[in-house]
């Protein structure tokens, strides 16, 4: 889910709740301001798809904060992530050591993607 999906599910949720159990208690006005919010929504997915530089304004983009081993910090300091954050991440994927990382990617819905060195085999005598 895209940041601006989950922004639009709380607004909608919260305009429908003021619609049913406020001052208006018409079906009506739950109907029209949910429709607005999901006509609004699809508009916004029609015109980042449309665009790819307002998707990437829309919806940000992916930053590296781990490459080839080594800790971009000035990634981790413009995201906010904490260096245990990072190694935390690295620890669900089974990651002991940093150099065995070949990158570590920040993802648009918060979630870190690890990418993991491959050893190499010793050639095999035959």
């Amino acid at each position: 889910m895209a940041p601006f999906d989950l922004v639009v599910l709380l607004i909608l949720s919260e305009s429908v709740q003021n619609a049913l159990i406020a001052d208006d208690n018409s079906l009506t006005g739950g109907l029209v301001v949910a429709g607005t919010l999901f006509a609004a929504n699809q508009l916004m997915g029609y015109a980042s798809w449309r665009s790819k530089s307002f998707g990437r304004l829309l919806e940000g983009t992916p930053r590296v904060l781990v490459r080839n081993g080594h800790v971009l910090h000035d990634a981790l300091a413009s995201e906010e992530v904490t260096h245990s954050e990072l190694l935390e991440a690295l620890r669900r994927e089974g990651c002991t050591s940093l150099p065995n990382v070949r990158y570590a990617v920040l993802e648009n819905d918060g979630n870190i993607t690890i990418g993991l060195r491959t050893r190499a085999r010793p050639n095999e005598r035959q």
